[in-house]
């Protein structure tokens, strides 16, 4: 019910007081006693899959309940906390899912999203419930003014009023356009396909967030000489998902963002760089899940991105041809990549050298 209970709590005062502690409790947690059914019985892996799913969404809750105050607050503990890579990933994974959902992206597997009219406290239909709230204020006035004494025999007629708004005491029957429901079932088709919607979050908050996460991937990078993050041996695994994340926050933004080819323009000296760093450790062990996550940003950079493209031909062909040129090079040393790789490292290649050539 947790999840449902932040859900429903959108935009009051104590969503926003409280958002930071409870983000600080469900990082806390650990999964002893999580409820399961009582008949069914798991492992122990079993439950920690369960528990790690419900305590993502949890926090997905919390920071599209608060974007602004959570993602602030998740990107500066990610720099100064001494959180474990686990911790950190989900962390990253938390950022990227919270702003698919924010740009209008459906996500089915995050928990809590549906049934919230049930959590919620029954309040009267439709406009009923503001008539009632704002019985007090006289039609037509300000609403920032105080409250004002009106006589009972108009509190009555109002109170009468607020009843025959929704329907109650009137009897009479609400024709509801067919046009009307047209328009909803077009719309929940579009939300069901996961169709962009919310141009706000993607026009003013989704490019500050991208370039923060692009900024500490830079500055990492600055003081390891390339190589990211440096946690032992998980270090790829930290680095592989923070570019996933990157590029994922950058997709969200395609193709309507208005600072997209600004981004673009950052996303390709972010991979081109990595890829140049890949290049130069060529003689360490390949680092397999970081060039894929690579090859994965460069795909989603030319995914649906006709229009980008076609400007950035004019503004960023160098930093283009220097990207195609370092794959292509890493390409031609045979890299120890399974088949479904390769044959999706060629087909990018192919898509860029077209790209960038105009074949």
């Amino acid at each position: 019910i947790g999840i449902e209970m932040v859900r429903i709590k959108k935009d009051t005062p104590e969503m926003k007081y409280y958002s930071t502690k409870l983000l600080d409790s469900a990082l806390d947690l650990d999964g002893v006693g999580f409820p399961l059914k009582e008949d069914e019985i798991f492992d122990e892996d079993q439950i920690k899959v369960a528990f790690d799913s419900w305590r993502l969404s949890f926090m997905i809750a919390i920071c599209t309940s608060e974007p602004d105050v959570i993602f602030k607050y998740l990107l500066e503990n990610f720099i100064k906390q001494d959180w474990s890579v686990p911790t950190r990933i989900q962390v990253l994974t938390c950022i990227g899912l919270s702003c698919r959902e924010l740009c209008g992206k459906e996500d089915k597997f995050i928990w809590g999203k549906t049934n919230l009219d049930k959590a919620a406290g029954k309040k009267l239909p439709g406009p009923g419930h503001d008539l009632f709230l704002n019985l007090d204020l006289g039609h037509g006035q300000d609403q920032t003014k105080k409250i004002v004494d009106i006589d009972q025999e108009n509190r009555e007629t109002q109170l009468v009023e607020a009843f025959e708004s929704v329907g109650i005491g009137k009897g009479k029957v609400v024709r509801k356009s067919r046009k009307l429901a047209i328009d909803k079932k077009s719309r929940d088709s579009e939300l069901a396909q996961g169709k962009t919607m919310h141009t706000s979050f993607i026009n003013k908050k989704l490019p500050p967030l991208y370039y923060t996460l692009s900024a500490i991937w830079q500055e990492v990078n600055s003081q390891t000489y390339g190589a990211g993050f440096n946690v032992g041996t998980l270090s790829e695994y930290l680095n592989s998902h923070f570019l996933d994340i990157l590029t994922m926050v950058y997709s969200c933004g395609v193709p309507s963002c208005i600072e997209l080819v600004d981004m673009s323009i950052e996303l390709i000296a972010v991979l081109s760089g990595q890829l140049q760093a890949i290049r130069t450790h060529a003689g360490d062990e390949f680092p397999r899940l970081l060039f894929k996550a690579v090859v994965n940003g460069i795909r989603l950079l030319l995914t649906d991105n006709e229009r980008t493209l076609s400007v950035l031909r004019s503004t960023a062909m160098l930093e283009i041809s220097m990207l195609t040129e370092t794959l292509a090079h890493i390409v031609n040393e045979s890299p120890p990549l399974e088949e479904t790789e390769k044959t999706m490292t060629a087909m990018v290649l192919q898509q860029l050298q077209g790209y960038l050539y105009n074949i």
